[in-house]
């Protein structure tokens, strides 16, 4: 018996996306990475929407979930090429993401669904190189019997 889901897709989703070999050398984490000193990163579950209801007799949830997420890529440099290269990265990240859930749509049988979909992307700056990140919700729908 569960109260909720959300821990074991949070848990199945970060330890899936770690084995990913596009991801290697990618810091991946269930909540924010705080000052992790990673330069490459995927940040799940900072923030979670959920809906409950009833699912039918026997009191079985039909749990709804909204999971934040972003990926992040900082590239050193002031130029053009940095700005594009940091942009071009958190793309190729938030696609492996993307990849990874359309194709483990249950997160290894932890949910009964998952839908991504893109949010906003942001390119910043700081002293010593370029960043982009990209912001995006994961949809899960999964039942629990509390």
């Amino acid at each position: 018996m569960s109260t909720s889901t959300i821990p074991a897709v949070l848990d199945a989703l970060v330890d899936a996306l770690k084995a990913v070999p596009g991801l290697s050398g990618v810091g991946v984490f269930s909540g924010p990475a705080g000052d992790s000193g990673v330069v490459e990163c995927i940040e799940i579950g900072s923030e979670i929407q959920i809906t409950e209801s009833a699912a039918g007799m026997g009191g079985i949830r039909d749990e709804r979930f909204d999971v934040e997420g972003s990926v992040f890529a900082i590239k050193p440099g002031a130029s053009e090429a940095a700005i594009r290269a940091a942009r071009d990265r958190a793309f190729d990240l938030f696609a492996e993401v993307e990849t990874y859930l359309n194709d483990n749509h249950t997160v290894g049988g932890t949910c009964a669904t998952t839908d991504i979909s893109k949010g906003t992307v942001k390119q910043g700056y700081f002293q010593d190189g370029r960043i982009c990140s990209i912001e995006f919700t994961v949809a899960v729908t999964s039942f629990v019997n509390p």
